[in-house]
């Protein structure tokens, strides 16, 4: 386990249905365990252990006409899989021109 610490950030704005998707997406992954994120040509290897603390914090400023919603998801680092034929799930999220995109593969 590295002592060093790594992160990798993601901002978009996107249709209801494209922030859905990535969502999905993330549970997968948090399903999984093991997960890579990469977004551009940065990355960082997630294993999470099999219980998470998930906090989600929802505010509306009605008079302003605008709303938050937060998720955030505490864990313990969890070893590695020792099946090396299980691949890692990897999230990657590569800014295109226009837009941000995600896909996975496994």
């Amino acid at each position: 386990m590295s002592s060093k610490n790594e992160a990798v950030s993601y901002s978009v704005s996107c249709s209801n249905d494209q922030a859905a998707e990535h969502l999905q997406t993330l549970a997968q992954c948090i399903r999984k365990g093991d997960t890579q994120i990469k977004v551009g040509e940065q990355s960082i290897v997630l294993n999470f252990s099999q219980k998470v603390d998930l906090e989600i914090d929802a505010k509306v400023k009605s008079d302003k006409g605008k709303g938050k919603l937060k998720i955030e998801i505490s864990y313990k680092t969890a070893l590695p899989s020792d099946d090396v034929s299980q691949e890692i799930l990897s999230l990657e999220i590569c800014p295109a021109p226009s837009e941000q995109s995600i896909a996975t593969q496994s």
